[in-house]
């Protein structure tokens, strides 16, 4: 059948890694920074209940001088897993730029007014999906496999990520009806 689009080969977790080692190690180590975020984060709430400081909570984040007298709190753990969520969402954009670029040659010309805005955006959108399939199940453990003993590591701690998150979320509200109930009885 003519005039009927042919359907693309499926990309393999391979195609979505640059050659070598270099970054799939980038790639898992961005990934284990930003899964560590959410066990600080409740870690970071769990030293804020115990301090006391839990009946105002306001992270107030404004300006630089707020972050900073946040970083000296009991908040601090809460500001810093904020500040690594994003950072490493940045990170990941900046490994999967070059891939973009890559794919982005051999598209062909933009025509007509708005040209180089229209290319740009273009290549923001493919980087940011790429970013997003990257970080799938399937492309991390071929990047895992691609670094041998390393992957393997990196692996494990991934899952011991896994399970410091679900205990200290679980711990999340037990210290907070605890706290709470000492702040009653000594009221």
């Amino acid at each position: 059948m003519t005039g009927v689009p042919q359907a693309s080969p499926p990309l393999a977790p391979g195609d979505l890694l640059r050659p070598g080692t270099r970054d799939p190690l980038a790639l898992l180590v961005a990934w284990s920074v930003r899964k560590a975020t959410l066990p600080l984060l409740w870690l970071g709430f769990i030293i804020a209940l115990l301090a006391r400081r839990a009946d105002g909570i306001h992270l107030g984040l404004d300006s630089a001088d707020s972050v900073g007298d946040r970083l000296t709190s009991p908040l601090a753990a809460v500001v810093i897993a904020i500040l690594l969520w994003f950072g490493t969402a940045i990170a990941a954009l900046v490994l999967a730029y070059p891939m973009a670029r890559d794919r982005a040659r051999a598209l062909p010309a933009i025509d007509g007014r708005g040209a180089r805005f229209a290319a740009l955006t273009d290549r923001i959108a493919v980087t940011r999906a790429l970013r997003a399939l990257r970080w799938t199940t399937h492309v991390r453990q071929e990047a895992a496999r691609r670094l041998g003993d390393t992957g393997r590591r990196i692996v494990r701690i991934d899952r011991l990520l896994d399970i410091a998150n679900w205990v200290l979320l679980v711990l999340v509200p037990v210290v907070a009806i605890v706290t709470a109930e000492e702040l009653r009885v000594t009221a």
